[in-house]
């Protein structure tokens, strides 16, 4: 991991200071925190002291951004142009403060600004590699890439290829929650080619949709997982549909939610995670990120605790082993699981 230090770039975080483009000042930073102060400092302290930064009844999971000014007051249109090995972006704007947001974790950008097709300015800046990514999709809380997290292997967890979220219509019903812009982010920004549902369908809890709100174009994977027992006893048959779909190349990056994106989509998160060999601090941290959402209530550590406690029942001498073993007792094949290990590691 590359440690990106006092790097030279002209606009900082507001926290910090804001600097004119106009002026050109040179200031030096470390690395670029997206996240909002309650999520970085919940982040810096221990993983299961939770309660004092979020309590899941509010709207807190969108990230800061980092966020430029223009000084731009007779608002001259601008085009800005983003750039890293793995993010590229152009807008045009005409504020201000303009806010690049949804940045990838531990990665270089630079940027240009650009008045009637000259360069009037360029930046860069370094963000720092503490997952979670969470991600701003207007109409849906608690969306975030289940990328980035460090594994017991020393590397990294593969950004923009699985998201987790709440949902993006209204359960019993197919009014989108999701709102036009917020389809621009999924579909232009994390180019989402797949959702997957948890959701029911017996209850019309998913509101009878048989195609994606996001947009005709995503495909629509409805695998109803219940919600009244244990949880990887009672969707044993899910789970294995599941791997029908995380083993094709074609159906990624994707999305996977359930009503509010925290106990069915925990569940799987945790057999991802397991899978890929993510630490089990950010196991738990991941889960419990889910208190910055509007999910109507609070969640401990109880859930992945259980989780835990079953895979131990399971033959192997890691967690990933572990998770194998029990994907293979309900039915789940080696190559499915390796097909979805192939393509979240290569």
């Amino acid at each position: 991991m590359k440690n990106y230090q006092k790097i030279i770039i002209s606009v900082v975080l507001p926290l910090l200071s804001l600097c004119s483009c106009a002026r050109h000042e040179e200031v030096y930073v470390d690395r670029v925190d997206f996240h909002s102060e309650l999520q970085s400092n919940y982040l810096k302290d221990i993983y299961n002291n939770i309660s004092p930064y979020a309590s899941g009844k509010e709207e807190l999971s969108k990230p800061k951004g980092y966020m430029i000014n223009f000084n731009n007051p007779d608002h001259i249109y601008y085009v800005v142009s983003l750039k890293s090995n793995i993010d590229n972006r152009d807008y045009v704007t005409d504020k201000e403060l303009f806010n690049f947001n949804n940045l990838y974790l531990n990665t270089k950008y630079t940027y240009e600004v650009k008045k009637d097709g000259k360069i009037d300015y360029q930046g860069e800046f370094v963000t720092n590699d503490v997952a979670p990514r969470n991600i701003d999709v207007q109409g849906v809380t608690n969306f975030r890439d289940l990328g980035g997290h460090p594994t017991i292997r020393g590397t990294y967890t593969k950004q923009g290829m699985i998201y987790r979220s709440a949902k993006f219509n209204v359960n019993e019903g197919e009014q989108a929650l999701i709102t036009d812009k917020g389809r621009d982010t999924v579909i232009d920004e994390l180019k989402i080619k797949s959702e997957i549902d948890l959701r029911l369908i017996e209850n019309n809890e998913n509101g009878g949709i048989t195609t994606s709100v996001i947009d005709p174009l995503v495909n629509y994977y409805s695998i109803p997982m219940r919600y009244d027992g244990t949880f990887l006893e009672i969707n044993e048959k899910a789970i294995k549909d599941l791997f029908d779909i995380v083993s094709i190349k074609d159906n990624y990056p994707f999305v996977f939610h359930c009503s509010i994106g925290t106990d069915r989509t925990g569940m799987v998160g945790f057999i991802f995670n397991a899978l890929l060999e993510v630490r089990v601090e950010s196991i738990y941290r991941d889960y419990l990120f889910s208190n910055f959402g509007f999910i109507g209530g609070s969640r401990n550590t109880g859930a992945i605790d259980t989780y835990i406690a079953t895979l131990n029942n399971y033959r192997g001498d890691t967690l990933k082993e572990q998770c194998i073993s029990y994907l293979n007792s309900i039915g789940v094949e080696n190559n499915k699981i390796e097909s979805f290990l192939d393509i979240m590691e290569a």
